[in-house]
Parts: C-alpha cells; sequence; structure tokens
C-alpha cells in the first residue's frame, strides 16, 4: 500500500534536461530562421548586382551602336563606295553594313558587348554644304 510508482515521482533531473532541449531547439529554430534570411538577402542583393550589370553593359552596347552609324559616316565622307566592315573594340564589336541608293545611304549598325546587343539604322544623305548627315534614326529589335 505504500508502494509509489516510479512514474508518479518527478526527476528534478529530467525537468532541467528537458528545459534544456527546450532552450536548445529554441536557439536551432532562431539561428536556422537567421541563416535563411541572410541568404535571400544575398540572392536578393546579387540578383541585382546582374541586373544593374546587364543595363550597364547594354548601354555600352548602345554607344557602341551609335558609334557604327558615326564610324559609316566617316568612312563613306572618304570613300563613297565604302560597303560597311567590322571592328574589334575590346570587349565589344561593331559591324556596320550599308545600302547605297540614288538618294543616300541605309546604314545598319550591329554593336555587341559582352552579352548585350544592339542594332542601329540610319538613313545618310548629303546637306547644302555637302557633308553627310543622319536624315532617319531608328533601333532595330532583333
Amino acid at each position: 500500500m505504500g508502494e509509489v510508482c516510479e512514474a508518479e515521482v518527478p526527476k528534478i533531473g529530467t525537468e532541467l534536461l528537458n528545459q534544456q532541449g527546450y532552450v536548445s531547439l529554441l536557439i536551432l529554430l532562431v539561428i536556422t530562421f537567421l541563416v535563411g534570411l541572410g541568404n535571400i538577402s544575398y540572392h536578393k542583393a546579387r540578383a541585382q548586382e546582374k541586373m544593374a550589370v546587364y543595363e550597364a553593359h547594354k548601354v555600352q552596347a548602345i554607344y557602341l551602336a551609335d558609334s557604327g552609324l558615326e564610324w559609316a559616316k566617316a568612312n563613306l565622307t572618304a570613300d563613297p563606295d565604302w560597303g560597311g566592315g567590322s571592328r574589334d573594340l575590346g570587349e565589344g564589336k561593331i559591324e556596320v553594313t550599308v545600302y547605297k541608293d540614288t538618294s543616300g545611304y541605309q546604314v545598319i549598325s550591329k554593336s555587341r558587348f559582352k552579352e548585350t546587343g544592339q542594332s542601329r539604322s540610319g538613313y545618310l544623305i548629303l546637306n547644302d554644304t555637302g557633308q553627310l548627315i543622319i536624315s532617319h534614326y531608328e533601333e532595330l529589335y532583333n
């Protein structure tokens, strides 16, 4: 009658271990959350950096394509039969094609800077002083 079941007697050591287990689990969850948050922040920053680099390369490709029109204008001033060409400029490249007709030149300038490309079209005519000018300019979409 005076027997006490072992399950009914609380053990002080067991309660302390249970509390430490909950604290350890809570710390583990907090650390996992912070690592996940840091990982997300890193990937967002990396994606924004990639977008900024792409936009910078795109602007450089635009300037290269525009310079191709100016290059064509300079070459056609020196040689009216110039048909175009290509130039490597460091990490960029320009390809210019010239089509001559009775009133002027249709010039297509394609540029490539790293992974981005741009194309421009311009129509060159002679002005009143005999200089070539761009009378029509447009962006070409691939």
